[in-house]
């Protein structure tokens, strides 16, 4: 039976982060423990803080036959490390990647991946729950006909091949392998955020929907999981959630979904089976970390919300210039965005928005009306991010073609200082003082700095203080 590795990658600049359960690595780890395969590990580099030298000493130590690689934009050249080491002591050894980089960015894996110097056998766009355990069978029982895999991208005769991706509409055929994830290590560490836990040592992260309909050009999740919005059906997510509660302890849900209200059915469907299990499931409340559209809310999904023991609700927002509004392709009217904000206060839930500065040809006077934006809403927290862009999206596409950005630009690191600024007439050094004076007036506020570190254990505190506020050369002179 070969040995199948399941790897996340490390970056030194996710600093900002603490580690969270690989979900889609559990989803896969199922999906090939199905179709036979029963040696699988899923190592999460971040949680054990594996260097490339960790890594290569894992792979001598275990010596996997299969490694499948889960990779974001900024985790690519990592990545790629990783494989460029392991290849030269483990000559049989095969490589495969997937995830979000391989899915928006295809063109790009003969040069970087799939070439002899990059070293990866096969690659996955999009969903792999179907193609993966395929893959399998191909490497280490019999061949098949590459062009029925679903969503596989690989190298014929000097030229990339894309199948047609997976787009799977019942989501209940796939389950997430819970046990390969270790959910324990995760709830071990300690480190507190309001935004993923509002305190609670045991948590866990699940996906009830994917895809995404809106054409925002910045954002890639339409492109990762399709335009239309496909679900699990709320029993089975209940039953997943009564699995961890009872398994593991947890008490606090994140459903990580992009679009979990876009269907009111789908929140009123979920709500509705929760009630019927509740007085099996004690203390538990829920959140939605990557944020839900706000114009996509109302009076009776609040209600059943709150009800059901959620606390907190992120929204994307993303900037409160309706010039930079229009240039994402948002689609978002600001009068409806502060209507609803003070509805979900009205119901008891407090507001976390999301917001970007520097996106492309934003103006110094586009920044400030964000940020006084922020500050006048009845929003009880705020993130104010750095625009970088993400391979695939359509301003990265306008960007390549205007020459903007090089050919072979690639993501450092979302949270990283940005060697490249995309607005006008402003430097690396002008954004990072302009996060820093809205995150200043956002949170001068005693309420707003209360409801934001209440959650928060002094590690995290003293870590989001050090990214924001210090920068690599401030750091360097502090040690």
């Amino acid at each position: 039976m070969p040995k199948i590795l399941l790897l996340h990658p490390f970056n030194p600049l996710e600093g900002y982060h603490y580690p969270v359960p690989q979900v889609a690595l559990g989803y896969i780890s199922a999906a090939l423990k199905s179709a036979g395969f029963s040696e699988i590990t899923v190592k999460d580099a971040l949680l054990e803080k594996m260097g490339p030298e960790e890594v290569e000493t894992y792979a001598r130590e275990h010596k996997p036959d299969l490694i499948g690689l889960r990779v974001w934009s900024h985790q690519a050249a990592i990545a790629l490390e990783y494989v460029k080491r392991i290849r030269t002591f483990l000559p049989h050894t095969k490589f495969v990647i997937g995830g979000p980089h391989p899915t928006v960015a295809p063109e790009s894996l003969y040069k970087d991946f799939l070439s002899p110097e990059g070293g990866v056998h096969f690659a996955f766009a999009g969903e792999a729950e179907e193609g993966f355990p395929l893959i399998a069978k191909h490497l280490f029982e019999s061949p098949i006909d590459l062009n029925s895999v679903p969503g596989l991208v690989w190298l014929e005769e000097g030229k990339v091949r894309i199948n047609h991706l997976s787009k799977v509409e019942d989501l209940d055929q796939f389950r997430v392998d819970w046990e390969a994830l270790n959910l324990a290590r995760y709830h071990e560490l300690g480190e507190r955020t309001t935004s993923y836990d509002h305190g609670k040592s045991k948590n866990a992260f699940i996906f009830m929907t994917r895809g995404c309909p809106y054409p925002c050009t910045y954002c890639a999740a339409g492109i990762t999981n399709g335009k239309k919005i496909r679900s699990h059906s709320p029993q089975r997510m209940l039953d997943d959630i009564e699995y961890l509660y009872q398994r593991y302890g947890v008490r606090h849900f994140n459903l990580m979904d992009d679009n979990f209200t876009f269907y009111r059915e789908t929140v009123l469907g979920f709500c509705e089976e929760f009630e019927k299990r509740r007085a099996r499931l004690p203390g538990v409340t829920f959140h939605n970390p990557n944020g839900v559209r706000v114009d996509r809310l109302d009076e009776e999904m609040l209600l059943k919300m709150k009800a059901c023991g959620w606390q907190w609700l992120h929204i994307g927002v993303e900037s409160g210039s309706k010039r930079t509004l229009k240039r994402m392709r948002k689609r978002l009217d600001l009068d409806l965005a502060t209507k609803n904000i003070s509805l979900i206060h009205k119901h008891g839930l407090k507001c976390w928005g999301f917001f970007m500065i520097g996106f492309l040809d934003e103006t110094k006077e586009d920044i400030e009306e964000t940020i006084n934006w922020a500050v006048q809403s009845k929003l009880h927290a705020a993130t104010f991010s750095i625009f970088s862009p993400i391979p695939g999206t359509e301003v990265y596409k306008e960007m390549l073609r205007n020459g903007a950005i090089p050919p072979n630009y690639m993501m450092s690191g979302y949270m990283s200082p940005k060697q490249i600024v995309f607005a006008k007439d402003l430097d690396a050094e002008d954004l990072q003082k302009y996060q820093r004076k809205a995150l200043i007036r956002f949170y001068r506020r005693y309420d707003r700095a209360f409801h934001l570190l209440r959650g928060m254990d002094l590690k995290t505190i003293t870590n989001r203080v050090s990214q924001l506020f210090f920068t690599p050369d401030d750091k360097a002179r502090a040690s």
